[in-house]
């Protein structure tokens, strides 16, 4: 189950994802599939370079992975 401050967007993003997406992903991103699980299902928070690498390999906006930092915009 995922954590309560992972936003719905993300959780749902995440398990829409075929394991060859997932894993396509962690590679463009230098990053492992494990690491992206715990941000998209469990909020683990990431830095803001990482945030908008997110956005612009999701569509999602970078808002979603760090409001803080990004407020509410839009991708």
């Amino acid at each position: 189950m995922a954590k309560k401050n992972s936003s719905a967007v993300l959780v749902n993003y995440w398990r829409g994802l075929k394991k060859s997406q997932k894993d396509q992903l962690a590679e463009v991103l230098g990053t492992s599939p494990g690491y992206l699980r715990q941000v998209f299902l469990y909020g683990k928070q990431v830095g803001a370079i990482m945030a908008r690498d997110l956005s612009q390999h999701t569509g999602l906006g970078a808002s979603e992975f760090r409001r803080d930092i990004f407020g509410d915009q839009a991708a």
